[in-house]
């Protein structure tokens, strides 16, 4: 749907310049040229910006305390991980540090994921640089059969 709409503003803008060769020589032009063209660099230009910031991008803040890991991911030399804070309701995208530790983690949560088993995690700091743990989250341990929900 994004790419839809930059590409259609795209062809707009080459109508527009079209439309401009064709109507040469005529009285019409030059007010087109004043109204039309800053109005479409101005669409074009926010257009952009829209787009860019309707993909998202990953805060480089680390998440405090323990939370869920909803999903993890590595992109050639970043590592991203999205997570679920318990005091928060909407998950958050996270760029963590890329250290060897930090991708066998993501590695294990990938697989885990997979299998469709709950992570839990928390960062500790590490030699001033912030470490991924990861951990299986115990449901049974924690909310045992006949217990009262929470």
């Amino acid at each position: 749907m994004i790419f839809a709409l930059a590409t259609s503003l795209l062809i707009l803008t080459v109508l527009v310049l079209v439309m401009f060769i064709l109507t040469k020589g005529s009285r019409l032009k030059q007010w087109i040229v004043y109204l039309v063209v800053p109005f479409l660099l101005f669409n074009i230009g926010f257009s952009w910006h829209t787009v860019h910031e309707m993909l998202g991008q990953a805060t480089i803040s680390l998440p405090k305390g323990k939370f869920d890991v909803m999903s993890v991911s590595k992109n050639g030399e970043k590592l991203y991980i999205v997570v679920k804070q318990q005091e928060q309701d909407e998950p958050t995208f996270h760029a963590i540090p890329n250290t060897e530790k930090n991708k066998k983690q993501l590695e294990k949560a990938q697989k885990m994921l997979k299998k469709n088993i709950p992570i839990k995690g928390e960062f500790t700091l590490e030699q001033s640089e912030a470490e991924l743990s990861l951990y299986q989250w115990d449901h049974q341990k924690a909310m045992p059969k006949g217990s009262p929900n929470p």
